[in-house]
């Protein structure tokens, strides 16, 4: 039997229909909501505004930076070799950031802030869809209005959502369900008869926009599809004989985004089938995930920025596993028959499906940013079951849960003052995850606290063996520690898994040149040499290990070799006193007064008042010429 919907309804796109009679003050009113919502996110993310950089935020913003100075805007569309290349492939993404910078908008807090009016703007339009769906219900208008508010109003400020904002680099989770709810928006507007070529343009825009700015919003045309299905066509059959056409231009968005994906070969191995984590310990572990997420949207606390690279074990997964798939099953039975409810619930595992399916994402198998979109549809649901069950007083009871969401979501941000809170809030929630405690460790060491450092580079290194950057930082506390043979060994065994360890490379030849001092104030001269010979292939770019050799070379006698050496350093360096000096020294002091003469003259203009080497010019230039 065909469906009966009612009337269209006459509002314009991207505008909040006002009850006739008191038109004024209904506008005021939905100011001072407006109003009040502002004020409550600015107290929920006021704490972490000027909050660090984290994770992948910073080789993404160095690439915003690098494309904003030259200029370089196609470089988006090159793939990245580095797992931190979060906006390689992701264009809308990549170029805000880079017009951020661009401007000169690109401390914490001024990103954090962009973050914050793209995720008002999305709140928006999810309160203009979830009003004009439920009228579209045969809601009366004031209570779909109310019903929206406080949909997008708890959105707005749940702890789950904001995790997608504050997370600065997060805002390609932001920008592609700001496409895909524009698109949704635009397309639902179209099913209401005019102007429909204009609005069906604009969903197409939007939802091919979405796709540029993040892989997720490939659920996007099956995202409109549903909606169609279940609040305005009478059958599948229906919808695609009526809009098969724009289904299928619809469908072409997916190419330039698949060829985006392919161009990004599993985004440095962080995604993908070859990550090194299977599809079926993926599943296990997503079934864990969705049901936290579930829980986290009716009690967000405790929420971990982190949960790092988790897998769940089969047994331990099995009843959350089971629960979810149960929520599929009936969300799918109810789309199936078009129910509302359905709706919500299929559109809930849809927009999680591209990261908790079949793709293992093995860099972060669980993370809470990614209910950013998916978490609208609970939350819809709650509120209107809320405003149906308290009609009179169903406003004010979500008014006093938005505040509440508001106050949790202040409270939660305070981890993020600087790195300790916040690796160690990590640390505490999730004491399994071995890039939290490296992080921490980091941030420990940065502050100069070598024990805690040393502790949690331990930990990370017994949760994750072989890690090639924690051996690394480990390796530093112990050279700070003045440990140097320990450092060496590790050093030494990071390089031969790793080769290519730029930063243990690096490393280790200044360990060597330790090693080499403390042998020389030992008085074991070919030792020290044999150190400085390996700090100079190990630091090619450093002058230093040259410039020891050398003078240990001209302590062993062998001065022709010494000068050598020097001149490697100052190949590297010309302005590296400490080897042009020796240089000198050596040719004026074996009678070869004309080659020190230029590395005398050029020592005193570096250092005019310097009495050594002006002795030592004058000494030259009397010297007979040979």
């Amino acid at each position: 039997m065909k469906r009966v919907f009612p009337p269209p309804c006459p509002a314009v796109f991207l505008h909040l229909p006002m009850p006739r009679p008191a038109s004024s003050s209904s506008f005021r009113d939905l100011l001072l909501v407006a109003a009040v919502l502002l004020a409550l996110v600015a107290g929920a993310v006021g704490p972490a505004l000027g909050g660090p950089l984290v994770l992948d935020d910073e080789p993404a913003l160095a690439l915003a930076r690098d494309i904003a100075a030259r200029g370089a805007w196609s470089e988006v569309w090159r793939a990245g070799a580095d797992p931190g290349e979060t906006l390689r492939g992701r264009p809308l993404s990549a170029w805000s950031f880079a017009l951020q910078a661009a401007a000169g908008l690109d401390s914490p807090p001024a990103l954090r802030a962009g973050n914050v009016l793209l995720h008002g703007l999305t709140a928006l339009l999810l309160a203009l869809i979830v009003r004009r769906t439920l009228i579209r219900l045969s809601h009366p208008p004031d209570r779909a209005r109310t019903t929206a508010i406080l949909a997008a109003g708890a959105w707005l400020l749940h702890p789950l959502s904001l995790s997608a904002v504050v997370y600065v680099v997060q805002r390609t989770e932001v920008l592609a369900a700001l496409g895909s709810l524009a698109a949704l928006a635009a397309f639902a507007r179209s099913l209401d008869g005019v102007p429909v070529a204009r609005l069906r343009a604009a969903t197409v825009l939007f939802c091919g926009a979405a796709m540029l700015a993040k892989e997720t919003a490939a659920i996007t045309p099956l995202l409109l599809a549903l909606y169609d299905r279940c609040f305005h066509a009478p059958s599948w059959r229906d919808l695609l004989v009526s809009r098969g056409r724009f289904y299928a231009v619809l469908a072409a968005t997916w190419v330039p985004l698949g060829v985006l994906v392919a161009a990004g070969r599993g985004r440095g191995g962080s995604a993908g089938w070859d990550g090194g984590v299977s599809v079926k310990d993926y599943l296990v572990t997503q079934g864990e995930a969705i049901a936290g997420y579930v829980l986290h949207t009716v009690w967000p606390h405790p929420l971990v920025f982190d949960h790092g690279p988790v897998l769940s074990s089969l047994p331990a997964a099995l009843p959350a596993g089971l629960a979810v798939l149960a929520l599929l099953g009936a969300a799918l039975h109810g789309a199936w028959r078009a129910r509302p409810l359905g709706f919500a619930g299929t559109a809930f595992f849809l927009c999680l499906s591209p990261s908790s399916s079949v793709v293992p994402v093995a860099s972060q198998t669980i993370a809470d940013h990614r209910m950013y979109l998916a978490l609208a549809l609970p939350v819809t649901f709650l509120a209107v079951l809320l405003v149906r069950c308290l009609p009179r007083a169903g406003a004010a009871a979500g008014a006093v849960a938005i505040t509440a969401l508001a106050v949790v979501s202040g409270l939660r941000h305070q981890v993020y003052r600087d790195e300790i809170t916040l690796w160690t809030d990590t640390v505490r929630t999730r004491p399994s995850n071995p890039r939290a405690h490296h992080n921490l460790g980091r941030a420990e060491f940065a502050r100069g606290d070598l024990a805690a450092a040393e502790r949690h580079f331990t930990e990370a290194e017994r949760l994750r063996p072989g890690d090639p950057d924690t051996r690394h930082n480990l390796a530093l506390c112990h050279v700070r520690a003045g440990r140097h043979a320990e450092a060496r060994s590790l050093l030494e065994g990071v390089l031969t898994a790793f080769p290519e360890h730029t930063a243990a490379r690096s490393a280790l030849g200044e360990v060597r040149v330790e090693l080499g001092r403390v042998a020389l104030q030992a008085g074991r001269r070919r030792e020290a040499g044999e150190h400085y010979r390996a700090a100079t292939s190990l630091r090619p770019a450093d002058p230093r290990p040259w410039n020891n050799l050398g003078n240990v070379l001209l302590e062993l006698d062998e001065a022709p070799a010494a000068l050598e050496s020097w001149r490697q350093a100052l190949a590297i360096d010309a302005d590296f006193i400490e080897a042009r000096r020796a240089t000198a020294l050596v040719l004026l002091h074996s009678g070869r007064a004309t080659e020190a003469l230029p590395h005398l003259e050029r020592l005193v203009r570096a250092q005019p008042n310097n009495a050594e080497f002006r002795a030592a010019l004058a000494e030259a230039r009397r010297a007979p010429a040979r």
